[in-house]
């Protein structure tokens, strides 16, 4: 019986202290990024190919990583690249949610740039908002950038 007390101990104890590393082996991820939480996606209004998606990323990695906004790019089923504009930044960006209409209205063709890099350290998370026009009968399934990939759930 102590036996397993011990072993449940054990296991209780790695459960907290490593959430997520053991038993997920469908779950994988290619590079240092993971997702702090799901991300969350929607289609814009008024469209049908227009989506945005919303999210934190993490570094796991055991080295500090530099990412450019212009390296993210959003996967199809097929593999293929989703036409994407990205930011590392929490909230309304006109360059990313407009996909290049009208940002002259809200200043975004003359305002310094919000969230092209960043730099994390291990441990390190940072929001990541994107834009993506799939087709009706396609989806986008991860996300890309230079040095691995995302699936989305």
């Amino acid at each position: 019986m102590g036996r397993i007390l011990g072993i449940g101990a054990v296991l209780a104890i790695l459960a907290v202290v490593a959430p997520g590393r053991f038993g997920h082996a469908t779950t994988h991820q290619d590079g240092p990024l993971r997702w702090q939480a799901p991300a969350r996606t929607s289609p814009v209004a008024g469209t049908a190919s227009d989506h945005l998606l919303f999210g934190r990323i993490v570094n796991h990695g055991t080295k500090t990583i530099r990412l450019r906004a212009a390296d993210v790019h959003r996967l199809g089923r097929d593999g293929h690249r989703l036409r994407t504009r990205a930011a590392f930044a929490d909230g309304f960006v006109p360059s990313v949610m407009l996909s290049g209409d009208d940002n002259e209205m809200y200043g975004a063709a003359s305002a310094t740039p919000v969230g092209r890099e960043v730099v994390l350290k291990t441990g390190q998370a940072t929001p990541l908002a994107a834009s993506f026009t799939a087709g009706a009968d396609d989806r986008a399934v991860a996300v890309e950038y230079h040095g691995g990939r995302l699936q989305l759930k």
